[in-house]
């Protein structure tokens, strides 16, 4: 037996590893191991890079995929778009576009379409749709909807709005307000005009007239709230 040059040290076995990769196949099969002595502490170490080429072929064919996809889409759209009946030598504006152009919802006033206007203007009609659509037998809305839907009616009722818009106007002006001295005259009694609460009533209905007050985050500190108070710049006396 030869003596050790550390008494505490422990012979470490020679661990060999050996893996084979089929060339048919991407994912590695399991390592062989050949242990060519015992040991109190054995070491194997496997390093595979089949793995890696697997990730990077999958992440190949999925941006492929994608790009293939978008371009399908394209496509589609643009075939929608084109008015066969129209001979593109003698209107090749309204060969490539006819059809867009007549299933296409466009406000009148209008003048340039592109991706973000078309996807403004669809929620714009999506809403104008489902505020006036009627709902079905025995359908439970919530209060919000209902009530936006009562509102967007009484805005396009142009009828009631003649008759009614300025009695109800000058209700709010004389009970809210304090009364309008130009209408009232020599009646208006400045004794019982409250400027401050006439400002907060103005404020109620979301007229900045004289001010405005805003609430953000404070740019120093996101846990602090600031409250700011400004004059109104869109006021002009005339």
């Amino acid at each position: 037996m030869m003596p050790l040059d550390n008494p505490y040290q422990i012979t470490t076995a020679a661990t060999v590893v050996t893996t084979t990769f089929p060339p048919s196949t991407t994912t590695p099969p399991s390592s062989t191991t050949t242990t060519t002595s015992s040991s109190s502490t054995t070491t194997t170490t496997t390093t595979s890079s089949a793995s890696t080429t697997t990730t990077a072929t999958t992440s190949s064919t999925t941006t492929t995929t994608t790009k293939c996809f978008v371009l399908a889409l394209k496509s589609d759209l643009l075939i929608l778009s084109i008015d066969e009946t129209v001979e593109p030598c003698e209107d090749f504006y309204h060969f490539p576009c006819g059809t867009w152009l007549k299933n296409a919802r466009i406000p009148e006033d209008t003048g340039v379409q592109n991706i973000f206007n078309l996807l403004d203007t669809q929620l714009y009609f999506n809403i104008i749709d489902l505020l006036s659509s009627t709902p079905g037998n025995g359908a439970v809305e919530p209060k919000a909807v209902i009530n936006a839907r009562n509102l967007y009616k009484s805005c396009i009722n142009e009828t009631n709005i003649e008759i009614d818009d300025v009695e109800l106007v000058l209700s709010i002006i004389n009970t809210e307000l304090g009364g309008w001295p130009i209408l009232q005259g020599v009646s208006w009694n400045v004794s019982t005009f409250n400027l401050s609460n006439f400002l907060l009533k103005l404020r109620k209905y979301d007229n900045e007239i004289a001010f405005s007050v805003a609430i953000a985050t404070d740019k120093k500190n996101a846990s602090v709230y600031d409250i700011g108070v400004r004059n109104n710049t869109c006021l002009t006396f005339f």
